[in-house]
């Protein structure tokens, strides 16, 4: 489907030498702050990690796996949202137990509440914690709880509070804050920065918003893919737009090229920017929906470092892997999560924490850095981006000399700047092509695009606005099979990630039947 646009960019370029696009950019809504209510939010830390907002009657009013083994425990399950608290606690750790995600190995579950209401914040607490320890002794299994962060996300906050050091709010963040306003930012809806300078109440609502909106089998694969299915299909949308503006411009300068010329000239330097930007975009996009860093299965000097800090022998390497059976920074750290919260505190385990954590630092930096190169699998697709703008430069340095000398002077202006990007690309390609890079040379030239659009704007009388747009309408109303292709592939991501859920869990349960 990718490649189909590339197909239809290089149609728009080549079929006409003198174009314009024409993008409205809508504001991107500012989240409202939702009326605060009496409500609380419980998680859960055992691994797996488990969220839940409760109502002001202790009812349970959404649950969340804030993780990819969150989401097996809950998969499919009924008895927890509706309840009381203490009813879904105890649902939820049965099936922990039951799963062998709780044993004589992982015998910890740290707590955090957070309520409106701080007076029953303690009492609400206690409530909890005694229904996991009482329903995991009635199981054979003697449970202890704390209010302690996981070891990654102790590592998070200091990421955090390294990051905004002049952010007093984030700065004086205690853990279940920060669960919390991680927990708002599900949904993408806020940021992290954002999220911590809200009120508790507007935080639960938002976290209530988040947990409606992304399905529980969303494991992070899905939404890798059900993203890439969304840009692809968007880009094909706007494609379609595109055409129109390409038409309804052509149509205008052929009528009358001289009463024309400088709406065609305006119109074609925001062309000559949009296209490869947009090119250039959907390209990194796609590229970092592809495989998220801290899945990549790590080299055997990383393993075997991670091994050394954690005084592992060879024999426990298993311990390290995935369900898949690799060794990921994911899989890593869900092994020293459950390793250090149950082994005893003393000066030996914090000197352990300090090197594991430099080391899975040094990992992350090694693994980021290789995948951060940009995608082999896109570089002919960016390559062919490319092609397509110089030849659309060559069209349009083909009619300058037709322009008055005014616009001919800033013309070239624009255009040696276009080839001053394009240059700094190819040069970025022979190097190693960043995801990063690729989006700052997209950024620089949608920014000269922008600055081009307000005097196409105006060229554009109410009546060509009102033909535009039920030109586009039509447009994107025929793209019935690009739109059935973006169902089928988010159909296909949803039922593969129900598979490989239904598949963990069921071989977790194996064992007690």
């Amino acid at each position: 489907m990718k490649k189909k646009l590339i197909s239809m960019l290089l149609v728009v370029c080549l079929l006409i030498s003198v174009c314009a696009l024409f993008a409205c950019n809508g504001d991107e809504e500012t989240p409202s702050t939702p009326t605060p209510t009496l409500d609380t939010f419980v998680s859960l830390d055992i691994n797996p990690s488990i969220e839940m907002t409760v109502d002001s009657d202790n009812k349970v009013v959404s649950v969340y796996g804030a993780n990819d083994d969150g989401k097996v425990l809950l998969y499919e399950e009924t008895g927890i949202v509706g309840e009381d608290l203490e009813v879904a606690v105890e649902k939820i750790i049965s099936l922990a137990v039951q799963m062998g995600y709780l044993d004589e190995e992982n015998h910890v579950v740290s707590t955090n509440v957070v309520s409106t209401n701080n007076d029953i914040v303690s009492e609400l607490n206690a409530k909890v914690n005694a229904k996991i320890t009482g329903t995991a002794s009635g199981l054979g299994l003697n449970v202890t709880t704390d209010a302690e962060g996981a070891f990654t996300t102790l590592c998070e906050i200091e990421e955090l509070i390294a990051k905004f050091p002049n952010n007093q709010a984030i700065q004086n963040m205690t853990i279940s804050k920060f669960k919390l306003a991680m927990s708002a930012t599900e949904n993408g809806a806020i940021d992290i920065e954002t999220a911590i300078a809200m009120n508790d109440a507007a935080l639960i609502e938002s976290v209530k918003s988040a947990h409606a909106e992304i399905e529980n089998y969303a494991t992070e694969e899905y939404k890798r893919a059900e993203e890439e299915a969304n840009i692809v299909y968007q880009r094909a949308v706007e494609f379609a737009k595109d055409m129109v503006y390409v038409e309804f411009f052509s149509e205008k300068f052929i009528s009358n090229p001289f009463a024309n010329a400088s709406s065609v000239y305006f119109g074609s330097l925001y062309c000559l920017y949009t296209l490869p930007a947009k090119g250039f975009e959907l390209m990194a996009k796609a590229s970092q929906c592809v495989k998220d860093y801290k899945d990549e299965t790590l080299s055997e000097d990383a393993v075997q470092r991670v091994m050394n800090a954690l005084g592992m022998e060879e024999s426990e390497i298993d311990s390290l892997k995935n369900e898949e059976g690799n060794i990921t920074i994911n899989s890593v750290e869900k092994y020293v999560n459950v390793y250090f919260k149950n082994s005893p505190v003393g000066v030996e385990l914090e000197e352990i924490k300090t090197e594991v954590k430099q080391v899975l630092s040094d990992v992350k930096g090694e693994v980021k850095e290789a995948v951060s190169v940009f995608q082999e699998k896109y570089k002919e697709e960016v390559e062919a981006v490319i092609e397509i703008a110089e030849s659309y430069v060559t069209m349009v340095e083909g009619y300058i000399s037709a322009l008055p000398e005014s616009i001919k002077t800033e013309i070239n202006r624009y255009v040696t700047d276009f080839n001053d990007i394009i240059v700094g690309v190819k040069t970025a390609i022979d190097d190693g092509l960043t995801i990063e890079e690729l989006n700052g040379y997209a950024e620089s030239l949608k920014l000269k695009a922008s600055t081009i659009r307000e005097d196409m704007l105006a060229k554009l009388t109410d009546a060509d606005k009102s033909e535009i747009a039920a030109r586009q309408e039509q447009a994107v109303a025929e793209l019935t099979k690009d739109r059935q292709e973006f169902e089928q592939s988010i159909e296909s991501a949803k039922q593969s990630a129900k598979n490989k859920i239904a598949d963990i869990k069921a071989r977790r349960l194996q064992p007690a039947q």
